[in-house]
């Protein structure tokens, strides 16, 4: 149940898919997506640009609106 509210939390993020599933592993990491600085946000959307769980995901590949 908290993994669903995390998501969607997540998915009100503004900004690509990237940013959503960064913030989403934030959540799980128990980072606050929203306190970390862009330097910070940037290095950890780049990490995760390399992760099998971003590459392998529909979310790599769709692009938002």
């Amino acid at each position: 149940m908290k993994l669903i509210r995390d998501a969607k939390k997540a998915l009100a993020v503004p900004g690509s898919y990237l940013d959503v599933f960064t913030a989403l592993m934030c959540t799980q990491l128990q980072i606050r997506y929203e306190k970390l600085s862009e330097q910070e946000r940037t290095v950890l959307k780049n990490v995760m640009k390399k992760t099998p769980a971003y590459k392998d995901s529909p979310l790599s590949r769709m692009k938002r609106r």
